[in-house]
């Protein structure tokens, strides 16, 4: 079995003692509740999320989906509904740092803009998620577009979940083809 490890550029023993110095130059100071061992292991079950065949084009599809916003620049895009540096490291964690289903994503996408909102009255999270469904070509009479207008307002049933993930795996460019290279699991030759 090949093991993946994310890389460090430095030295960096795994033991609880090391985890204020992982705080400080992984995390910019940012403080969890586990040490750095529990901390890559979740990392990993997260990679292992990421190249789920299940789940893999409809998580490109939603990451490519908002890294398309505003011609290319979604840190414009939220901008221009009176978003902050807050919202905006929250958006980059999530398409950076986040594996899950789509559905997922797009609840703790929303869910922050939602805060965002409560947190300063200027941030437009009325016009901005009509905004975003829109330039993600969303059709509110469809299925997933109902489901989208749902999310953090109820859960969504199995169907709905489905077709959001459809709905995202077929954002996903370019599309997967049986020439498509895939992630895959090596084992030791015997």
């Amino acid at each position: 079995m090949e093991v993946v490890l994310p890389l460090f550029p430095f030295s960096f023993p795994l033991f609880p003692f090391s985890f204020p110095l992982f705080c400080e130059v992984c995390q910019g100071g940012k403080q969890h509740s586990r040490d750095a061992l529990e901390f890559l292991l979740h990392d990993l079950l997260h990679m292992e999320k990421f190249v789920d065949p299940q789940t893999f084009d409809e998580q490109v599809g939603f990451f490519q989906s908002v890294l398309r916003l505003h011609d290319g620049e979604p840190q414009r895009f939220f901008d221009g509904f009176g978003g902050d540096a807050l919202l905006w490291n929250q958006i980059e964690y999530c398409i950076s740092d986040m594996n899950a289903w789509s559905v997922h994503l797009v609840k703790f996408l929303k869910a922050k803009f939602l805060l965002a909102n409560k947190r300063d009255d200027r941030i437009d999270f009325v016009g901005g998620w009509a905004a975003l469904l829109h330039e993600w070509g969303v059709n509110a009479g469809f299925l997933e577009g109902q489901a989208l207008e749902a999310i953090c307002q109820r859960e969504l049933t199995p169907t709905e979940a489905l077709a959001v993930g459809q709905f995202f795996a077929s954002k996903r460019t370019p599309q997967r083809t049986e020439q498509t290279p895939t992630c895959t699991r090596k084992t030791p030759q015997s």
